[in-house]
C-alpha cells in the first residue's frame, strides 16, 4: 500500500514513527496505541484526540496542543513537551521519564499515577496552577 503523506501514513495505519508531522492539524482523532517514535510533532494539534497507550518515546512536541486528549498509558520518554498544552488531558500512567516539560501547561491534566523521573521542569504550570521551576538553572 502505497502512502503519499505522512498524515495519511499515521491516519491509515497508527505508525509514523520518525516522521515528520510539523503542524499537523487532527483534532479529535483516534489513535490509540498510535507508535510516533521519535516524530516531530512541532506545532501539532491533536486536542481532544484518543491516543491512549501511544508511543511518543524522543518525539518533539514543542508548541503542540494535546489539551482534552486521552494520553492515558502513553510512553513520552525523553520527548520534548516544551511550550506544550496539556490542559486538562489524561495523562493517567503516563511515561515521562526524562522529558522536557519547559513551559509545558498541566492545568487541571489527570496526573494519577505518572512516571516524572528526571523529568525536566522549568516555567512548567503544574495541574493544580502552580508554577514549577526546579531546573530553570539547567
Amino acid at each position: 500500500m502505497f502512502f503519499n503523506t505522512p498524515r495519511r501514513l499515521l491516519i491509515e495505519t497508527g505508525r509514523c514513527p520518525r516522521c515528520d508531522l510539523i503542524r499537523l492539524n487532527l483534532p479529535d482523532a483516534d489513535l490509540p496505541q498510535a507508535d510516533l517514535t521519535a516524530a516531530d510533532l512541532r506545532h501539532a494539534n491533536l486536542r481532544g484526540s484518543n491516543l491512549r497507550d501511544a508511543s511518543f518515546r524522543f518525539a518533539n512536541l514543542a508548541n503542540a496542543n494535546l489539551r482534552d486528549a486521552n494520553l492515558q498509558d502513553a510512553s513520552f520518554r525523553e520527548a520534548n513537551l516544551e511550550d506544550a498544552d496539556l490542559r486538562n488531558a489524561n495523562l493517567e500512567s503516563v511515561y515521562l521519564e526524562d522529558a522536557n516539560l519547559t513551559g509545558a501547561d498541566l492545568t487541571g491534566a489527570n496526573v494519577n499515577l505518572v512516571n516524572l523521573d528526571n523529568a525536566q521542569y522549568c516555567e512548567t504550570i503544574m495541574p493544580d496552577g502552580s508554577l514549577r521551576n526546579d531546573d530553570c538553572d539547567r
